[in-house]
């Protein structure tokens, strides 16, 4: 499946056509008119990929705080949310969708080895690797600049079956199955901070499923009590970009046949509670089901992947 862009530069539209050559678009525009949707779609061998992103109806200036990493490739899947509404939310997103790309070519090309050779402990440390080099290159960018870039992120790679997921603040992953939805990542915010495990232990920083799995704690309940934080919600504890030390989580589920991921910012996210999705409807359906429950005050990216 390749990809073909209809209408004009201010109204995109993606679809997908038949012919040979390959259109490369691993992030989004930097500008979108008011509420303006941007959609596409890929494929790689195992994954059909629906991407669709919306600017904030109430932002005038064409900027987009949100974006995206699409690399089909490799199967790796990211989003972005800029932190505040100015022109820096927009270049923060954009600059780390794209140094995301430069840091998965980098490093695997110093690994001088093919991506599908990686176990799963190797790709959990490649992954630990590059949300670092994404740290360091947006801190360099902000003292170069003298301006701050930040970005809450969630990262997605399938691999040997798995759906790995890293992030970073509060922009969501999800996992459907036939046992139903599931919120995969856990917000770093203040309530987070200060839940605690049934043996009355914090729960850890960084949480890392693949090499510490005995977290023993009433997850469903902590992510049910972050629905609805309040100003907490747009204020994570961690951010891409930030000066010092960051928290990174990394998380493992395994994939079966038609379960379907979604990663989503904030924008998309905070009326996920209308959003009710279906193994039985197609990638694109659930990408178009967001929609209607975007937050009018913000912008917004969902990405589905049906394995």
């Amino acid at each position: 499946m390749v990809l073909e862009i209809s209408g004009r530069r201010e109204d995109t539209l993606w679809k997908a056509d038949t012919r040979k050559e390959k259109i490369e678009f691993p992030f989004g525009n930097k500008r979108l008119g008011a509420g303006e949707i941007e959609r596409r779609s890929e494929s790689s061998d195992d994954v059909l990929v629906e991407v669709v992103r919306r600017a904030n109806p109430e932002r005038k200036d064409g900027l987009v705080g949100d974006n995206y990493c699409v690399l089909p490739k490799l199967d790796v899947y990211a989003v972005f949310d800029g932190v505040s509404m100015s022109d820096s939310d927009a270049r923060s997103s954009f600059l780390s969708a794209k140094l995301l790309e430069h840091l998965w070519e980098k490093k695997l090309k110093q690994k001088n080895k093919k991506i599908d050779d990686f176990s799963l402990q190797e790709m959990h440390d490649l992954m630990l690797d590059i949300v670092h080099g994404l740290q360091s290159g947006l801190s360099m960018g902000s003292k170069k600049n003298s301006e701050d870039y930040f970005s809450t992120f969630s990262m997605v790679k399938i691999h040997e079956g798995h759906c790995l997921v890293v992030s970073v603040g509060d922009s969501p992953v999800f996992l459907q199955t036939s046992k139903g939805l599931e919120q995969v990542t856990i917000a770093h915010d203040e309530i987070r901070k200060g839940a605690k495990d049934s043996s009355g232990r914090y729960l850890p920083q960084s949480i890392d499923e693949l090499n510490n799995q005995d977290l023993n704690f009433d997850r469903v309940a902590l992510q049910t009590s972050q629905r609805n934080p309040g100003i907490i919600r747009n204020n994570p504890t961690s951010l891409i970009g930030s000066k010092g030390d960051i928290s990174v989580d990394f998380y493992i589920r395994e994939l079966n046949a038609d379960d379907v991921v979604l990663l989503a910012t904030d924008g998309a996210a905070k009326h996920l509670d209308n959003l009710r999705l279906n193994n039985e409807d197609s990638a694109q359906t659930l990408a178009d089901g967001m929609l209607p429950v975007f937050d009018r005050q913000d912008d917004a990216t969902a990405i589905v992947l049906q394995y």
